[in-house]
């Protein structure tokens, strides 16, 4: 693979794991995340191969910005994994409103749908973009219904 790989989500356990991953196997990474504290926390101002960006893809400008910032840092991108998914509350369907339910798709499915929008037409020929997520989708734990939906979307995407 040619060009570095921008990890959105990298603060995360998942996009942690990516990061690190992906610097043993030496490649160049563009860690991001919403935090730039937690960035330089974790993965510090000089480790080899990582530059840290702080940004968000929760809409189609924020995720523009952002792939403008990595290819700024680490030159063009060859591929992209999506880790972003939002904390989860459990409660019964009916504890739901239709406010809970927006903002669980707009942090879980929005996210992924503005990076791919804006990032695939900007990856080279043979790039990749991988969203992390659906796992859900398959199943639905005791009072996870909202969150089995918006994995469900995710999957599709």
């Amino acid at each position: 693979m040619t060009g570095a790989l921008l990890i959105v989500g990298a603060t995360g356990d998942v996009g942690q794991g990516i990061v690190r991953a992906a610097q043993t196997q030496g490649r160049k990474v563009v860690a991001a995340a919403r935090s730039a504290e937690k960035l330089d926390r974790l993965f510090g101002p000089a480790q080899a191969g990582i530059w840290t960006c702080a940004g968000d893809v929760a809409s189609e400008e924020g995720a523009r910005t952002l792939w403008n910032a990595a290819t700024a840092l680490a030159g063009p991108v060859g591929s992209v994994v999506i880790s972003v998914n939002a904390p989860n509350r459990t409660a019964p369907l009916p504890q739901w409103s239709g406010e809970d339910m927006r903002a669980l798709l707009d942090a879980n499915l929005l996210t992924h749908f503005n990076a791919a929008k804006v990032m695939l037409p900007l990856l080279p020929p043979h790039g990749m973009l991988i969203g992390i997520g659906g796992g859900a989708a398959d199943f639905v734990f005791p009072g996870m219904v909202p969150v089995s939906i918006a994995q469900a979307g995710l999957r599709m995407l």
